[in-house]
């Protein structure tokens, strides 16, 4: 990663000569390291708790300044990593290295919008604004609705890591409903042509294009039935192309859609078992998972992603500033799939008892922002599963009698 210096002179470069010899030599260490750390599978992103990826780490829960998963994210502390989108107005944090875009703006404080997409969408006579910043054709194949960077850029700051996004859950916490939005991505990459590269280069089931996907389940933590799959393979899914997140509601009312619920408190059994905090066997939590703007809470990597940019920057032939990657993210409430009324129980999610799970994005400053991932060596799942039970059992029993309802 960069250092001030380095990004303002990644900034002022203009050529590739220039670019190599102000940055070539200015990496540092990874901004994490995920190696044998439980996830989350959603389509091809695997989600990491950093709560938990703490406690797997030191037997804490809660991180804090020091630990290994506290991933400070104060404007300070992130603007010389890469920012697609952030609360932030102004400062080096909202500039970019050159070759990218800068940081899209989210909504704002408790007035915001309670929805945000790059490229901002007018829908139903409401506008949700989030312009592109600096415009389309910055670059090849820049576009308005997507945050971009070239694959040359996203090199020089790799420096030989994986990339790795980091996102802030920063909503209200008066009510279990209001901790939580929903989210979704999904990345590509194109050449010089605007053509999505083929991540093996011989045709097949695979698209090009990466989701962060809940995969049109239940919107739910992963603990009652949602979309992730607890050390799930990302292999196993294929998306089907460049298409918008769906939403169906069955006769019951259960809302199956492909964005993800973030944020909510999550339980564990004493066989690790991730079950809702009020089953009498949840023995593990709650874990919070709305930490603020201070600290990111979960880390998500895309390994095919990053193979594909792996073989990319391997190829000595290519001219990388003519390779683009492509950013289509969304949170909150959508309205073209739920209408757009935010007090709507489908967005707000505040079911009378003050349990449920809420859409919208209510507080404002979300933030998704990109470091380096230490090159993980896989460990198999039965050894993932035996790091996390060391620490786990143990912790299960001292907090048996201490256990509180995710829901008071």
């Amino acid at each position: 990663m960069f250092t001030g210096t380095h990004k303002k002179c990644v900034r002022s470069a203009m050529a590739g000569a220039v670019l190599a010899v102000c940055c070539g030599a200015a990496s540092a260490a990874p901004t994490v390291d995920l190696t044998g750390i439980g996830y989350v599978q959603y389509g091809d992103g695997l989600s990491y708790s950093m709560p938990f990826a703490n406690f797997q780490a030191i037997g804490d829960f809660t991180p804090q300044p020091g630990d290994p998963f506290y991933i400070a994210s104060a404007p300070g502390q992130i603007a010389n990593l890469v920012v697609p989108a952030t609360g932030v107005n102004g400062g080096p944090v909202t500039v970019n290295f050159a070759g990218m875009d800068d940081a899209y703006e989210t909504p704002s404080g408790v007035g915001g919008e309670n929805y945000f997409q790059t490229g901002g969408l007018n829908f139903g006579g409401n506008t949700y604004p989030a312009p592109d910043p600096g415009g389309a054709g910055e670059f090849t194949n820049d576009f308005n609705n997507t945050w971009d960077a070239t694959v040359a850029s996203l090199a020089s700051f790799l420096s030989g890591e994986q990339l790795v996004f980091f996102f802030n859950n920063n909503q209200l916490n008066q009510t279990q409903a209001q901790q939580s939005l929903a989210a979704w991505g999904q990345l590509w990459i194109t050449d010089a042509a605007g053509n999505v590269v083929d991540p093996d280069g011989v045709g097949g089931p695979e698209t090009g294009y990466f989701e962060f996907t809940n995969n049109n389940s239940p919107y739910a933590l992963v603990s009652e039935g949602g979309g992730g799959v607890p050390l799930g393979d990302p292999t196993g899914y294929t998306s089907t192309g460049r298409t918008a997140p769906t939403a169906t509601t069955l006769a019951d009312g259960t809302v199956l859609t492909d964005y993800v619920l973030s944020g909510g408190e999550l339980c564990a059994d004493a066989g690790l078992n991730f079950v809702d905090c009020d089953d009498p066997s949840a023995v593990i939590g709650p874990v919070n998972h709305n930490l603020g703007a201070n600290n990111a809470a979960y880390a998500i990597v895309f390994p095919e992603l990053n193979a594909l940019l792996d073989a990319l920057i391997a190829n000595a032939a290519l001219d990388l500033t003519q390779y683009t990657l492509h950013i289509d993210l969304r949170m909150g409430c959508d309205p073209t799939l739920f209408g757009v009324d935010p007090d709507a129980l489908i967005c707000d999610g505040e079911l009378a008892d003050g349990s449920g799970w809420g859409k919208n994005l209510n507080n404002g400053y979300e933030q998704v922002f990109i470091g380096t991932a230490a090159r993980v060596q896989q460990v198999p799942e039965p050894a993932v599963l035996t790091l996390l039970g060391i620490g786990m059992l143990g912790l299960a029993a001292s907090r048996r009698q201490r256990k509180v309802s995710a829901h008071g």
